[in-house]
C-alpha cells in the first residue's frame, strides 16, 4: 500500500535530488498525519465538547481544504508550491483565529493559539526555503505586539500584567524559536550542499568505474581470442618439436656408427702406417723426408682445428649439414681412390721385391744382404695389400652408414622445412645444428720411389681418417644436444599450452564476473 501511495504522488521525483526526494517523501506522509488528526480533533469535539463542534468543523474543513491543495501540487512535482500552498494560508488562518478568539476570551490569547505560531515556524524550518523561516518569525513577532497592543484596552489588574508577562514570553521564545529554526536551516542547507557534491564526485566515479569496466571487458574478450589462438599454436609447435627430436635420436645414433667405423679404419690405418715406420728404419736415407712430411702433416691438423658453427635456423643447418654429408661422400670416394692406389704401389713394391731378390740370387754371395731386405720388402708390401683391402671393406661399409645418415638427414630437412611455417613464434627456441666443415688433405710431396710414395699416402689417410672420425663424434654430440634441446621445447610448448588454457579459462571467468557486475547494476 506504501509503495503504491509513494509511486503515485512521488513519480515525479525519481530523477531529482536526494534531498528533494526525501523532503517529498516525508511532505506526503505529513499531509496524510494532519489529514488523520484533523478528523480526530473534529470526533474528540462532537464527542467532548458538542457545543463548540461547528466552529472545530470550519477551521478543520480550512485547513484540510490546505493539505489536498498540497497533495495537488506535490503530484505535480512542485515541491515549493506544495509547502507555500499549505503554510501560507494556514500562518493567516491562525493569526485571524487569535484576534477572533480574543474578542471572547482576551486573556486566553498567549495559550491557545501561540503554539500554532511555535509550530509553523518550525514547519517552514523543515520543509520552506531558507529566507522563509526569518520572515515568518518576524510577521509572527509583530503580530504578537499587535495582539498586545488590541487587548491591552479590554484587561485591568492582574490580567493586565499576565498579558504583560505572556507577551514578553511569547515574543522571546517566537525570536529563539526563529533563530534555532534558521540556524537549523542554514546547518542544514550547508550540509545538503555537502551531500550534493559528494554525490557528484560518487557520480563521476560511478562513471569512470563503468567506463573502466567496459575498457576491461574489451581487453578481456581480446585476450580469451589471443589465448585461444596462442594454445593452438603452442600444440602444433609440441607435436612439431616431437617429430625433429625423434629424427634427430635417430640420426645421431647413426652418427655414432659412422664415427665407430671410421675409428676402426683408423686403427688399419695407423697399423699400415707403422709398417711404413719400420720401412722407413730399414731405409735410413729416407728420414729427412719423414720428417718433412711430419712437420707438414703437424700445419695440416693445426689448420683442421676449426669448431663447427651453429647455423642461425633450422632450414639452413639442415642445408649445411647435407653439405656436410655430401662432402664426406667425396672424402670416402677419394678415400677409396687412395686405397687403390695403394694397392698398386704394394703390388708395384712386391714386383721390385721380387726382381731385387732375382738380382740378389744373380749375384750370389755379394747378394744376399739385399736379398734379405728385398724378403722384408715384399712381406711388408704384402702387409700393405692385406691393410688396403680390410680399409676398403671398412671405406665401403662407411660409406652405406653415410648414405644411410644422408637420406636420415634429406628426412630432417624434409620435417624441419614443414616446421617451418609453426615454428616462426618459436624461433628463438630453435638450435642451431652443427655443421662439420673438413679441409680435405692435400698431397703436396713429390715421391721418387714406391716406398715413398707409400708413405705419404698413408700419412694423408691417416690425417683424413682423425678428421673424418672427429668431424663424426662432434656432429653426433651435436644432434645428441639438438635432440635434448629439442625434447625440452616440447616440454616447454606443452606447458606454454596448458598455461594459455588457464589464461583463456581466467579471462574467461572475469568477462562472466564483469557481466554479473553490470547485471546488478
Amino acid at each position: 500500500m506504501r509503495n503504491i501511495m509513494e509511486r503515485f504522488f512521488l513519480s515525479n521525483y525519481t530523477k531529482a535530488h536526494f534531498i528533494n526526494q526525501q523532503k517529498a517523501k516525508a511532505l506526503l506522509y505529513y499531509n496524510i498525519l494532519m489529514v488523520v488528526l484533523l478528523v480526530v480533533l473534529m470526533i474528540s469535539y462532537a464527542v467532548l465538547n458538542p457545543k463548540g463542534m461547528a466552529r472545530a468543523v470550519i477551521g478543520a474543513n480550512t485547513i484540510m481544504l490546505f493539505v489536498m491543495l498540497s497533495f495537488i501540487f506535490l503530484k505535480k512535482g512542485f515541491l515549493s508550491g506544495a509547502v507555500m500552498v499549505y503554510l501560507l494560508p494556514t500562518v493567516f488562518l491562525v493569526s485571524a483565529a487569535r484576534f477572533i478568539n480574543a474578542v471572547q476570551m482576551p486573556y486566553g490569547g498567549f495559550t491557545s493559539y501561540l503554539y500554532y505560531s511555535f509550530y509553523l515556524i518550525v514547519f517552514t524550518a523543515v520543509f520552506g526555503k531558507k529566507y522563509m523561516v526569518p520572515l515568518i518569525s518576524f510577521y509572527f513577532l509583530i503580530i504578537n505586539i499587535i495582539f498586545y497592543i488590541f487587548i491591552k484596552g479590554k484587561l485591568a489588574g492582574e490580567t493586565l500584567e499576565i498579558a504583560g508577562a505572556g507577551v514578553a514570553n511569547s515574543t522571546a521564545g517566537l525570536l529563539i524559536i526563529g533563530v534555532v529554526s534558521y540556524i537549523n536551516i542554514y546547518l542544514t542547507d550547508k550540509s545538503n550542499s555537502l551531500h550534493r557534491e559528494e554525490a557528484d564526485i560518487n557520480r563521476k566515479q560511478y562513471e569512470l568505474i563503468s567506463d573502466l569496466f567496459k575498457s576491461i571487458k574489451e581487453i578481456s574478450a581480446k585476450l580469451q581470442s589471443s589465448a585461444s589462438s596462442f594454445s593452438f599454436t603452442s600444440g602444433e609447435i609440441a607435436d612439431g618439436a616431437r617429430n625433429q627430436a625423434a629424427i634427430l635420436e635417430e640420426s645421431s645414433a647413426s652418427m655414432e656408427e659412422m664415427a665407430g667405423t671410421i675409428e676402426n679404419v683408423s686403427k688399419e690405418i695407423a697399423n699400415q702406417s707403422e709398417s711404413i715406420n719400420e720401412i722407413d728404419k730399414i731405409m735410413g736415407d729416407l728420414n729427412s723426408i719423414i720428417n718433412n712430411l711430419s712437420e707438414r702433416a703437424g700445419a695440416i691438423m693445426a689448420e683442421s682445428e676449426r669448431a663447427i658453427k651453429l647455423a642461425d635456423n633450422a632450414v639452413n643447418n639442415s642445408a649445411v649439414a647435407l653439405e656436410g654429408m655430401r662432402k664426406i661422400q667425396a672424402s670416402s670416394e677419394q678415400i677409396k681412390s687412395i686405397i687403390e692406389l695403394i694397392s698398386e704401389i704394394a703390388d708395384q713394391t712386391n714386383l721390385l721385391a721380387l726382381n731385387a731378390a732375382i738380382e740378389s740370387a744373380r749375384a750370389g754371395e755379394a747378394g744376399r744382404g739385399f736379398a734379405v731386405v728385398s724378403d722384408e720388402i715384399s712381406k711388408l708390401a704384402d702387409k700393405s695389400t692385406q691393410s688396403a683391402k680390410e680399409i676398403g671393406a671398412l671405406i665401403t661399409e662407411t660409406g652405406r652408414n653415410i648414405d644411410t645418415d644422408f637420406h636420415l638427414f634429406n628426412e630432417l630437412d624434409i620435417h624441419i622445412r614443414k616446421m617451418k611455417d609453426t615454428l616462426v613464434v618459436s624461433e628463438k627456441l630453435s638450435r642451431e645444428m652443427n655443421d662439420s666443415s673438413v679441409e680435405q688433405l692435400k698431397l703436396s710431396s713429390r715421391v721418387k720411389d714406391s716406398i715413398h710414395r707409400v708413405n705419404v699416402v698413408s700419412g694423408n689417410v691417416t690425417l683424413a681418417m682423425n678428421e673424418q672420425s672427429k668431424t663424426s663424434f662432434v656432429l653426433s654430440n651435436s644432434l645428441a644436444g639438438a635432440s635434448e634441446i629439442t625434447q625440452k621445447n616440447a616440454e616447454s610448448s606443452a606447458e606454454v599450452s596448458d598455461m594459455a588454457a588457464d589464461l583463456l579459462e581466467t579471462t574467461a571467468e572475469l568477462l562472466d564476473l564483469i557481466n554479473k557486475s553490470e547485471g546488478k547494476k
